[in-house]
């Protein structure tokens, strides 16, 4: 069965980028460079965090979208809201750090 999952979330940058809301600005460039680096070769990665179908939103456009929603505050904080936390992890509240 699969479930549809609302565009909101799909089209999330943190799903886009394969992230957790908490990874610090370096973690999500280095994971942009990384995906589109793979995506010029015809190869779409996959991570722990993808909910639903992210093959049709991990392209370079889409990949440098997310990116920049993630630097920016105000953005960042849209888009963590429709995210997850990992709580278990160091970068916790350093976003920009």
């Amino acid at each position: 069965m699969t479930e549809k999952f609302p565009t909101l979330i799909l089209n999330n940058a943190f799903n886009i980028l394969g992230l957790p809301s908490s990874s610090k600005i370096q973690e999500c460039t280095a994971r942009a460079q990384e995906i589109s680096l793979l995506a010029k070769i015809g190869s779409i990665p996959q991570y722990e965090t993808d909910i639903g179908n992210v093959k049709d939103f991990r392209k370079p456009d889409e990949i440098r979208t997310a990116l920049e929603k993630v630097s920016s505050v105000k953005n960042r904080l849209q888009e963590a809201f429709f995210w997850f936390e990992d709580f278990g992890s160091e970068s916790q509240f350093n976003w920009f750090s």
